[in-house]
């Protein structure tokens, strides 16, 4: 792909989308998917974005574009992304603000969000299956089940229970603890 047809592509993505990095995240993997991108690339994107400080969007165009055509691909990748909102925003924050007690406009909002929110599930579910289904990768269930464990029937902080699930991760056996 070249610079410019990363360009477009995102900017299609970024212009249909609402919700946020992660809406745009799943639907980027399945144009990304179209065009042939593997889905361990995806996969290690996905992964490196909503690690990255910063936006979830701008990071995984930037990553995405890089891997597929340089510098040049990251930079027209981001700026496919930024720019639909920003003329959204720019045209029509006066319209939502005259009419933000609006029926009709919470209606739509609300219909946005059920449309995010599947999104999101999708891809998560995905991801989930990704880590766990096939052979052998059933042991990748302890980690999760040790985290969502240590924070909510232990309390404790999310991050203490995330470094405790990489760790137990290291101690299991498996080929290639790091692909899931």
């Amino acid at each position: 792909m070249t610079p410019l047809s990363l360009f477009v592509m995102f900017f299609r993505i970024s212009a249909v989308t609402f919700g946020g990095g992660i809406a745009i995240l799943a639907m980027a993997k399945t144009e990304l998917k179209k065009r042939g991108f593997p889905d361990e690339d995806m996969a290690e994107i996905a992964a490196l974005a909503t690690a990255m400080p910063g936006p979830i969007a701008t990071s995984s165009a930037w990553l995405a574009g890089r891997k597929i055509a340089g510098i040049r691909g990251a930079l027209a990748s981001v700026a496919g992304i930024l720019v639909p909102p920003f003329f959204a925003i720019l045209l029509l924050s006066g319209f939502v603000m005259a009419h933000r007690d609006s029926a009709p406009l919470a209606a739509f909002f609300k219909g946005v969000l059920c449309a995010v929110a599947a999104l999101v599930a999708t891809l998560v579910w995905g991801e989930i299956r990704r880590s766990l289904v096939g052979k052998g990768k059933w042991i990748n269930i302890l980690p999760y089940a040790l985290v969502v464990g240590l924070i909510l029937w232990a309390g404790l902080h999310p991050l203490l229970a995330m470094a405790c699930g990489v760790g137990l991760r290291l101690i299991l056996p498996g080929e290639n603890r790091w692909t899931c």
